[in-house]
């Protein structure tokens, strides 16, 4: 007979609509602090199982069967859990494929322990190995039995680790008690601030991983980080990389491509912590020389695309050196933050490290796109930004969101164009958690994310004029601003990814002449005027600190781009001046990716968001650099649909045009 389920004591598992009420979850907080049960926590006992009563007598149990169960942290004295990985008897070998065996203890942070905090990515959570804790059963995910399985190994090598704890997130919090769940997150930017160190395991030795270690070791120690391009010193490394950058580029690139330098959590942790050591297999590295290596190897490869600039490379070539610069960046921010973290003793703003969406950042779990970067973000306190996993994670992001809103960062609004996965969202809300298109190029300088200087200023000089209501249970975002116009044609949209696929870009050539005959189908006037809305007056720019930026057009990049495709009529004409294609060009193809030319009834050409259609309305919203497409919801309001290039309205002109100021309820 099947024993019947107890009944929770606590109403949040029962009732899910009470996740968001905050008494309770405060009142288990301030309990748990004194060291006291609070009457909202839930308890677990079972009436029908012994092990659940103190006072009842233990049955036997197999340790192997019997799953592990965690005692409570003290919080009064900022209790964290540590891992002692056990050698087992003497038999046990190095490539022994048994469970490992472990134990778990609690100390406080307040006695200062001496103990290593590992960082990981957790891979798969639906592939499990058994892990035996405390004598009990316990599944941790396949990718952090491996890192176990290597340390063991090197503690029966008697290499290093030997008597050693660990701080290990999917062992030292229990993962199935949110409240715990959500204390411990708060308090990682400390825990990994207390370790010795941060082992950063990367994972096995395969793709000639070795020697990728071996190499950014040995490049990284040739050259002093922050060295000038053109001193002797990085000259001297730019030649050793011309020699050996073939036999170690592609084992790095696997390097650079594994999972933990995608993984949102390694931020804070990379961040936090007193000093950081990679291993990756057998092979361990010290982090700066790691940081070394990756900066002269960034500044070699913007050298060579530089090159590229002028044309001197194929577009084929030039597009994988630009994919592999973007990946480095993308890695050296982390190393950048860290600096700025411990050399200046300043936290960076929560807007600031969103930007690294920009470069791919995964997470399990959707809230931790946020979560992870509360802890080393300074104005998180003032934004009442802590974990709290009782949230939905759409209640989470309209949270941020109405945030970077309320300070004025309209900006904002420019993520939400991108693919949406979460329900529930308002349209003004960005979806953190959705898989950006990170070759999409915005309009601030340095091609987006909100991040680089304004080039334009649609609005003029007017302030943004944001505020909020509620309504049927749903945040309305109101703006002030100006109804310019309304959308009568559009144009397919553009999609890179199918133009690669035909022909690559030996087709790129034709699909430039495609775009600029799209926005001469809409409205036949003078080639300028359709130019500068086809390249959306923006000149690509390659400076001389070896930085990729934008600026406004000139008369002559148009003109010669109108030269270029004059003359490249015929197909086998197109497939020979695109494989020489200047990279400028090849910019204003991915400019266009996911976008779709427009004209209005006024006549006014644009370039707008893919999911754009016929009478959709564009605004002019105080305050903003561009101006959005909006479409008008059937129960009143607006929704947005994105950013957009409205050729004329791009200076402040929408100011002089007599139009009244309305407020746009946008939902």
């Amino acid at each position: 007979m099947r024993r019947p389920l107890t009944k929770l004591k606590w109403q949040w598992f029962v009732k899910p609509t009470r996740y968001n009420h905050r008494r309770p979850l405060l009142s288990v907080f301030k309990a748990r602090l004194a060291g006291q049960r609070d009457k909202h926590e839930p308890t677990f006992e079972d009436p029908h199982d012994p092990q659940s009563k103190p006072n009842c007598s233990a049955r036997r149990e197999d340790p192997l069967t019997s799953p592990f169960r965690y005692d409570r942290l003290n919080w009064a004295s900022n209790e964290i859990r540590l891992i002692k990985i056990l050698p087992g008897n003497s038999s046990v070998s190095v490539n022994d494929d048994g469970p490992i065996a472990c134990e778990i203890i609690s100390v406080s942070l307040k006695d200062k322990p001496q103990y290593i905090a590992l960082s990981y990515a957790w891979g798969d959570t639906a592939l499990t190995r058994p892990l035996i804790l405390n004598g009990r059963l316990l599944h941790a995910t396949a990718s952090l039995d491996t890192a176990l399985r290597q340390i063991r190994k090197m503690q029966l090598q008697g290499t290093t680790y030997q008597d050693q704890l660990f701080w290990i997130d999917a062992l030292s919090i229990n993962q199935e008690d949110e409240i715990e769940k959500s204390w411990q997150v708060q308090r990682m930017n400390a825990i990994f601030s207390a370790a010795r160190y941060a082992l950063v395991w990367l994972g096995p030795s395969v793709d000639d991983s070795d020697k990728a270690m071996e190499a950014l070791e040995h490049v990284g120690l040739q050259v002093a980080s922050g060295s000038d391009p053109l001193d002797n010193a990085t000259l001297n490394t730019f030649h050793l990389l011309s020699t050996m950058y073939n036999e170690f580029s592609h084992s790095v690139r696997k390097l650079l491509m594994r999972s933990w330098w995608r993984r949102i959590w390694v931020v804070q942790e990379f961040a936090s912590a007193r000093d950081v050591v990679f291993q990756c297999g057998d092979v361990q590295i010290a982090w700066r020389p790691c940081m070394n290596a990756l900066e002269v190897l960034e500044r070699f490869q913007k050298t060579l695309a530089e090159k590229g600039w002028r044309g001197n490379i194929g577009g084929q070539n030039y597009q994988q050196l630009m994919s592999e610069i973007s990946s480095i960046s993308g890695i050296l921010r982390l190393f950048r933050i860290r600096q700025v973290l411990k050399q200046n003793q300043k936290r960076l703003l929560l807007w600031e490290l969103l930007t690294l969406k920009r470069f791919g950042m995964l997470s399990s779990d959707d809230r931790d796109f946020i979560y992870a970067l509360t802890g080393i973000a300074e104005d998180a306190g003032a934004k009442h930004l802590y974990p709290d996993y009782t949230k939905h994670v759409a209640k989470i992001y309209t949270e941020v969101a109405k945030c970077f809103l309320a300070e004025g960062r309209l900006r904002t609004l420019w993520l939400c164009s991108h693919p949406r996965r979460i329900v529930g969202l308002p349209s003004w809300v960005p979806d953190w958690s959705s898989t950006w298109q990170s070759n999409r190029r915005y309009f601030s300088g340095d091609s987006g994310y909100g991040s680089g200087s304004t080039i334009f200023s649609a609005s003029g000089d007017s302030p943004p004029d944001v505020s909020f209501s509620s309504r049927n249970d749903r945040m309305v975002l109101h703006l002030e601003g100006y109804r310019l116009d309304t959308v009568t044609a559009t144009k397919s949209a553009f999609d890179m990814d199918h133009t690669l696929q035909r022909g690559g870009f030996f087709r790129a050539q034709l699909a430039l002449q495609g775009r600029y005959r799209a926005f001469w189908e809409l409205q036949r006037s003078s080639w300028k005027n359709l130019f500068r809305a086809c390249v959306t007056d923006i000149e690509p720019v390659w400076g001389a600190d070896l930085h990729f930026n934008y600026r406004r057009s000139t008369p002559q990049m148009r003109q010669e781009l109108y030269g270029e495709l004059a003359h490249a009529t015929d197909e086998s004409g197109g497939f020979e001046a695109s494989w020489r294609l200047p990279a400028s060009r090849l910019d204003i193809l991915y400019r266009h990716n996911g976008r779709r030319p427009f004209i209005t009834s006024k006549g006014l050409l644009g370039l707008g968001p893919e999911d754009m259609r016929s009478g959709d309305v564009v605004v002019v919203v105080s305050g903003a650099e561009v101006p959005f497409i909006l479409r008008e919801a059937p129960e009143g309001g607006y929704v947005l649909v994105g950013e957009a290039y409205v050729d004329g309205v791009m200076d402040g002109e929408v100011l002089s045009m007599g139009l009244e100021k309305v407020t746009l309820d946008i939902l």
